[in-house]
């Protein structure tokens, strides 16, 4: 817990975007334990602020959200233990090695293989600098809110499609990467 209580609003907002920045630019070494960062700061007598940052290798956004829902639950009812999980990390494992005998699993892969050689290269994406040059990367959070016209447009566009707002969204972005990469394949 880090105490910004003696500081005023200017300052500490100051010094919550200076950790912001930290956060956002940190590059978690790989292979070093832990891929995470937890952090509070104490904003007034009964006011924090939780930070979480992590690795993308460490979890997906569907994990992320459950770790979200696991911290709200503590946040709002401190007491009380979440449930049990039923299904373990070993469960898991279990069923994966019993599903890669499987007959459908093997169809798959093969069918997956077979398609390796005719995939396209990743983007190749015009770039100021070779990234292997770049030792502290910088990274910014780009945000573009739709309003609810434009968002009412797209959803009818792709139900015209056939398809869901996301799959029209991905397709628009594999649209962006080709074009730019001249990689009609992508």
């Amino acid at each position: 817990i880090v105490s910004l209580i003696d500081l005023d609003d200017r300052n500490q907002h100051a010094r919550l975007q200076e950790e912001r920045s930290r956060m956002t630019n940190h590059v978690f070494p790989l292979g070093q334990w832990p891929l995470f960062e937890l952090k509070a700061f104490l904003l007034k007598e009964d006011t924090y602020l939780l930070c979480f940052r992590y690795d993308a290798l460490l979890m997906d956004g569907a994990s992320m959200n459950i770790v979200g829902q696991d911290l709200l639950h503590y946040y709002y009812k401190p007491n009380q233990k979440l449930e049990s999980l039923s299904f373990d990390f070993q469960d898991y494992m279990f069923i994966y090695d019993e599903m890669e005998q499987s007959e459908e699993y093997k169809t798959a892969k093969d069918y997956w293989t077979s398609k390796l050689p005719d995939f396209p290269f990743a983007p190749s994406l015009l770039l100021k600098k070779d990234p292997a040059e770049i030792a502290t990367p910088k990274f910014q959070s780009l945000t573009k809110i739709l309003d609810n016209k434009k968002w009412t447009k797209l959803r009818k566009l792709a139900q015209e499609k056939e398809v869901t707002p996301s799959a029209l969204l991905c397709t628009i972005y594999g649209d962006v990467l080709a074009y730019w990469s001249n990689q009609r394949r992508l």
